[in-house]
């Protein structure tokens, strides 16, 4: 895949150019890797098919070594930022969504009370629900 450099040539992939940053470094071409890397998806979702931690967040490098959740990088280019005592969270509670409508800002006591609500939480609505890497012996 090609990719852009600051000055904004196309260059083919291979090493960064001397003052290029990895990836291409233009907020451009961080745009055109986001539009190449989702997919529509019949819930709605826009979902990342790009590299994924092992809970199914997306993640994208920026610079040598930089990784962002791309759900968070997505909130920062719509909204301009995130407050360092915030989360961005799912409405739809699909960890690759970027899409903006389903994305919210909230606070760490948010997001528990978002994932008990939702039935993903050690202590689930009610009841108490095994995290899924639990192996229980019978």
């Amino acid at each position: 895949m090609a990719r852009m450099s600051i000055d904004g040539a196309w260059r083919p992939p291979g090493r960064p150019k001397k003052g290029e940053a990895p990836h291409g470094g233009s907020l451009e071409h961080l745009l055109f890797r986001l539009r190449t890397k989702t997919k529509q998806m019949p819930s709605g979702c826009l979902e990342w098919t790009g590299s994924k931690i092992k809970a199914g967040y997306g993640v994208i490098r920026i610079g040598h070594a930089h990784l962002e959740y791309c759900h968070r990088l997505v909130w920062k280019l719509i909204a301009g930022g995130i407050p360092s005592d915030l989360h961005v969270l799912h409405h739809c509670d699909n960890p690759p969504c970027l899409r903006p409508d389903h994305l919210f800002l909230g606070t760490n006591t948010d997001n528990i009370r978002d994932r008990v609500r939702k039935g993903r939480s050690w202590l689930g609505p009610g009841k108490r629900v095994p995290p899924p890497n639990l192996q229980i012996e019978k």
